[in-house]
């Protein structure tokens, strides 16, 4: 075995260790939701960043075949969207392009919520996780779709940290939004945190440059800084290029390291963040 096959062994334990002694919190982004299973023969896929762009530049009238659509920016093309047509425009291109009820919850899905998180938090406006849930019948989570709901929902908990179809908005998505989501949504923000001080969390579904990701271990490392001493994982089935690793590291101390997880049933790759 070498040395590699040992960290991974390592890391694997470590998580494991800490979700069966109840001291794991998870956050669920788009790409898990590619696990869904399509109720029946569709072509509506579930989209990614780059394909809700698409949508995006499509009701502003640009070119879309156009080579440079690759390099537009979905955050900024969203706000476009919202200023000239309006946040309920915008919000029915989500519901129109995120074919929710078209697909439902996979083995995976459900394999996943049985595990002993103290929480589940999602950026995802599906309804996978809940209606998941539903079927597990080993546990019961307390859906959040409000702060207000905090207040009486009883650990475990799904918390839709960015709005849930098909009416609880807003869908966070503008660059507006995520730069007034920590006094809007202060409440999601303070769980999040106190559930990282008294746990460790491990994300799925999104990639290194996922403007969720990068949002929330923005807001984290703001409000918590050296206070952090729990660990995040970022499981990715995405490469990062040395040069993204160089801009992460400048304000997070980073380990990255090939893991072959027993949850995903692939080879994937870890990224262990600690805040210096």
């Amino acid at each position: 075995m070498t040395n590699q096959e040992i960290d991974i062994r390592n890391y694997i334990n470590e998580i494991a260790e800490k979700i069966w002694s109840g001291h794991a919190a998870a956050m669920v982004g788009t790409g898990f939701s590619m696990n869904a299973k399509p109720k029946f023969e569709t072509e509506k896929k579930i989209p990614l960043w780059n394909d809700l762009g698409l949508k995006f530049m499509e009701k502003l009238g640009m070119d879309t075949n156009n080579a440079n659509c690759l390099f537009q920016d979905p955050i900024k093309l969203a706000g476009e969207v919202s200023a000239n047509f309006g946040e309920n425009t915008l919000n029915q291109i989500l519901i129109d392009s995120i074919p929710d009820m078209d697909y439902e919850p996979s083995d995976l899905h459900k394999n996943f919520l049985k595990l002993n998180w103290t929480d589940v938090f999602t950026t995802n406006y599906d309804t996978l996780l809940e209606r998941a849930s539903e079927d597990i019948g080993v546990k019961h989570y307390s859906l959040v779709t409000k702060d207000y709901d905090l207040v009486n929902a009883i650990r475990p908990r799904i918390v839709k940290l960015h709005g849930s179809f098909p009416s609880t908005v807003p869908f966070i998505i503008t660059e507006e939004q995520y730069r007034a989501y920590p006094k809007t949504h202060a409440a999601f923000v303070n769980t999040v945190q106190q559930a990282l001080v008294e746990n460790i969390l491990v994300l799925f579904g999104f990639s290194g440059t996922d403007p969720n990701f990068l949002n929330w271990i923005g807001w984290i490392r703001d409000n918590l800084g050296t206070k952090l001493t729990n660990k995040i994982y970022l499981i990715s089935l995405d490469s990062v290029s040395n040069a993204k690793l160089k801009l992460f590291t400048r304000e997070i101390s980073m380990l990255l390291t090939y893991l072959y997880s027993k949850i995903l049933k692939r080879q994937i790759k870890v990224l262990y963040f600690h805040f210096s």
